[in-house]
């Protein structure tokens, strides 16, 4: 009999017959595990991992920072498998990790009687490491580490600054992975190390991370020093533009095209891998541009592979901020200058460093707020915004 296996939007884990859609079993992990051990806002899954030996056959799904191993036949979790069916994937990241976010959206691979998983990481200062662990099928112990952030001695480690294995974060594998089953190979894309966007504490190559820099300017941010090349692939040709100019505004008015042209006179757009500017830089074909997470098919027919070329172009603005509860002053001041931090931190991505929101009416205008709406009020208007956006968040 043909089973489907599979995780519903409330992150239940379920096994459908595949020709009628009867439900055979359904596991919710919500409830196998206590709630004080998932992380919050972790409302994501895409998808499980089927092995099958002989007659031990089990599917593996993440949530938050939680591999659960379930028997395939009776939808129960494998009480020998790491600590009664489930094995933490904050194991092998050091002691610093166990407080910091770490959880798995997407399914690993396997590889005879290992799962080799992904994990996704803060992309801000603080955050955990990004290393690629595979753990044994059967009993849940971690198998084998690859540090993409290497350990002193390693190959790779005069890339990074001194004291990188201690403190650096990201480097980490989110998206999905390869298994080349008869080479005995796993291709790992990687991201960039933390912070996304300011490279100050991680001077260097940086080896085995993705870091998106200049390959003929170098960066002008205060601390950061750009890596002078960048490896680009050449096969295959780009499937999407690799850069917007003021030749590409939009045409569909006069307006339109006047009004996107100045907005790219005053931005540096000079191609792929220019670092983000005080004065704004464009990405492009953007954070969410190029295969992101459409995927690809393949026609084993035709030996033709199709895939979703997204084109949504980016600005990467550094914005300056005070240095919050360092600065001395009164405490009005102090309070003040803690606000002006905060909001930089968490609100100014939104809403613009000038709280004038965006040009898209997505996000409002919130200079003078206080003067419109009650505090209350205002904190049930960020509540209700918060929920929608982790609800939109695509990772």
């Amino acid at each position: 009999m043909g089973v489907l296996y599979g995780t519903s939007p409330q992150l239940k884990l379920f096994a459908l017959n595949a020709s009628t859609g009867t439900v055979i079993w359904e596991f919710d992990p919500k409830a196998f595990l206590a709630s004080e051990d998932i992380e919050f806002g972790m409302n994501q899954n895409r998808g499980v991992v089927l092995w099958e030996n002989d007659d031990d056959n089990r599917v593996f799904v993440t949530l938050s920072h939680w591999l659960i191993c379930i028997n395939s036949k009776t939808g129960e979790a494998v009480s020998s498998f790491g600590d009664s069916g489930r094995a933490s994937l904050k194991e092998g990241l050091g002691e610093r990790s166990k407080n910091l976010h770490i959880n798995s959206t997407t399914p690993g691979v396997l590889f005879e009687d290992l799962l080799i998983v992904c994990t996704r990481v803060s992309e801000n200062a603080g955050a955990a490491p990004g290393h690629i662990r595979a753990f044994n099928v059967r009993t849940g112990e971690m198998a084998w580490t690859f540090y993409t952030i290497p350990q002193p001695g390693e190959f790779g480690a005069d890339t990074w600054p001194e004291g990188s294995h201690e403190e650096a974060g990201g480097a980490n594998s989110w998206s999905g992975m390869s298994i080349d089953r008869e080479r005995g190979m796993v291709f790992v894309p990687t991201g960039s190390a933390s912070f996304d966007f300011h490279g100050g504490n991680r001077h260097g190559e940086n080896l085995f991370a993705n870091c998106i820099l200049a390959l003929v300017a170098r960066s002008d941010l205060v601390g950061e020093e750009a890596w002078p090349t960048q490896p680009i692939p050449v096969r295959p040709e780009p499937f999407a533009r690799q850069r917007f100019d003021k030749e590409d505004a939009t045409n569909i008015s006069e307006v339109a095209n006047k009004y996107v042209r100045g907005i790219l006179e005053n931005l540096r757009s000079d191609g792929q891998f220019i670092p983000p500017s005080l004065e704004g830089t464009v990405i492009f074909s953007g954070f969410d541009g190029g295969g992101e997470w459409g995927g690809a098919s393949i026609d084993p027919s035709t030996g033709i592979m199709y895939v979703n070329g997204n084109e949504m172009a980016w600005v990467m603005t550094i914005v300056e901020s005070r240095g919050g509860l360092d600065v001395v002053a009164g405490e009005a001041n102090r309070l003040a200058d803690y606000g002006e931090s905060l909001y930089m931190g968490r609100c100014a991505f939104c809403h613009g460093p000038d709280l004038q929101g965006d040009p898209t009416g997505t996000f409002p205008n919130i200079q003078a707020v206080g003067e419109r709406l009650q505090r209350e009020a205002i904190g049930e208007a960020g509540n209700r915004m918060n929920v929608v956006l982790c609800e939109q968040l695509p990772n």
